[in-house]
C-alpha cells in the first residue's frame, strides 16, 4: 500500500509540474512528455465535465486538472486507511 501511495504522490507532483510547464514553457520537451502522460486521462475527464456542466466551455480555466488532483487525493486517502 505504501508503494501505491508513493506512486500517487509522484503523479500529483508530476501533474503539478505539467500544469506549470504548460503555461510557462508549452513547447518544451518535458512538457510534451508530461502531456503524453496526462492527456489520455484528462481528455475523457474534460469531456465528461463539459457534458455535465456545459457552462465550463466558456471558462478559460481547465477544471479537469483540478478534478484530477481531487481524484488523486481521494485515492491516496482511501488507500491510506
Amino acid at each position: 500500500m505504501k508503494i501505491i501511495s508513493w506512486l500517487l504522490s509522484v503523479l500529483e507532483l508530476l501533474l503539478l509540474i505539467y500544469v506549470i510547464m504548460k503555461y510557462v514553457r508549452p513547447d518544451n520537451k518535458i512538457t510534451e512528455l508530461l502531456r503524453k502522460l496526462f492527456e489520455p486521462a484528462l481528455k475523457p475527464l474534460r469531456e465528461a465535465m463539459l457534458k455535465s456542466f456545459p457552462a465550463l466551455a466558456n471558462v478559460q480555466f481547465d477544471y479537469a486538472i483540478v478534478a484530477a488532483f481531487i481524484i488523486l487525493a481521494l485515492l491516496s486517502r482511501i488507500l491510506s486507511f
